[in-house]
């Protein structure tokens, strides 16, 4: 889509399963032929082949995309966290509303409170993006030459070259990639993310009466204690061994596969489309990138929160019985309670993601 072809492009035109006939950027034996590459290719050709380049510069462009995901990740996820822990908690308890939740946070926890659990997300999000860029990216590449040698045509040819629009081909590779992706991650991704609701929730149940308001329950005047994470941890291994670390794990396999492969495919749609329609050179660009990554999480998010909210009460309830450590024993009414906060936090979420994603590469592709 871009003139600013970046290494991943680049790699396109060399990636070792594609054997198409089609492939007018390789000589007969696989290698690049010089005299038919563009001129901006050629040039990227050279700086990933330029012997002067330092070695941390040569490092940091082979493992380019991980980089960019932790650094990504991790700004995502310090941005979006008050906005996470009144959406868990409304999922778990019943709050009027984000504001209610919001003044029983501070109220009774400090402005931390609105960081609870925020460890876990840091590690998990970052080692989970990790993860999951680096599967999509290989992912990607091996559905597009496949693709392209039943085509004829390689959909990630289609999204690189100016002027073009994404279509049902392109949208489905990066659909597909999505749901190995997602899939896979999330046996990394299950045990942080049940820690991090079962933290989260773990101060409400003190303060529920049935028919009551959450927030307006008091406990001596005193709030409960919340469950740090390394005691959640222990806890639900205590309790149920290490299998319990993947409760829920079927909600989140499902969740995960869908909910990425729709991520990805509207990404890179949306990208490409906003690309396209402004005339932009650069796929890159913050204001596509941003918006992009915006819609990605809504629409994803919007499709796949009924089952993240039976998921969230599923381990948000896994210590629910214990005396040592008690969560929210009730469900909100309403599988879609705090879907609009959840939007929100996601949209966010990922367009600070994707901007300091593609920021990054770029900065890290122009490394000499």
């Amino acid at each position: 889509m871009s003139s600013e072809l970046d290494p991943d492009t680049l790699k396109l035109h060399t990636h070792p399963n594609n054997h198409s006939s089609s492939h007018t950027h390789s000589s007969r034996n696989g290698d690049l032929n010089p005299a038919l590459l563009p001129p901006r290719l050629l040039h990227m050709a050279s700086l990933e082949t330029s012997p002067q380049g330092s070695k941390a510069s040569e490092n940091a462009k082979k493992f380019r995309t991980q980089y960019a995901s932790l650094l990504a990740a991790t700004g995502a996820t310090l941005t979006t966290s008050p906005l996470e822990n009144i959406k868990v908690r409304m999922q778990s308890a019943e709050f009027r509303n984000a504001t209610a939740c919001a003044s029983f946070i501070y109220k009774h926890e400090g402005i931390r409170g609105f960081w609870a659990g925020v460890i876990p997300p840091l590690i998990s999000i970052g080692t989970v993006r990790l993860i999951s860029m680096t599967i999509y990216q290989e992912a990607k590449y091996s559905l597009s030459d496949t693709v392209e040698r039943v085509t004829g045509q390689s959909p990630l040819t289609v999204v690189n070259t100016p002027g073009t629009w994404p279509n049902a081909t392109t949208f489905t590779t990066f659909a597909a990639a999505g749901a190995v992706s997602g899939f896979m991650s999330a046996f990394v991704a299950c045990p942080f993310e049940l820690a991090r609701n079962v933290s989260m929730t773990s101060t409400l149940v003190e303060r529920h009466v049935k028919g009551t308001a959450v927030e307006n329950r008091h406990l001596n005047g005193k709030p409960p204690p919340r469950m740090a994470t390394s005691a959640t941890l222990k806890e639900i291994v205590r309790q149920h061994g290490y299998g319990g670390l993947y409760s829920g794990l079927r909600l989140h396999l499902v969740r995960d596969t869908i909910g990425t492969a729709i991520y990805f495919g509207v990404y890179e749609s949306a990208k490409h489309g906003l690309t396209a329609f402004w005339e932009m050179k650069s796929a890159v660009e913050g204001v596509p990138v941003s918006i992009a990554g915006c819609l990605s999480g809504m629409i994803s998010w919007s499709v796949t929160y009924a089952l993240d909210t039976t998921k969230t009460r599923t381990q948000s309830k896994l210590l629910g019985k214990t005396k040592a450590a008690e969560v929210a024993r009730i469900g909100a009414k309403s599988s879609y309670k705090g879907l609009g906060v959840s939007l929100a936090r996601t949209g966010v979420q990922n367009a600070v993601f994707f901007y300091i994603f593609e920021k990054a590469k770029k900065y890290i592709n122009q490394m000499h």
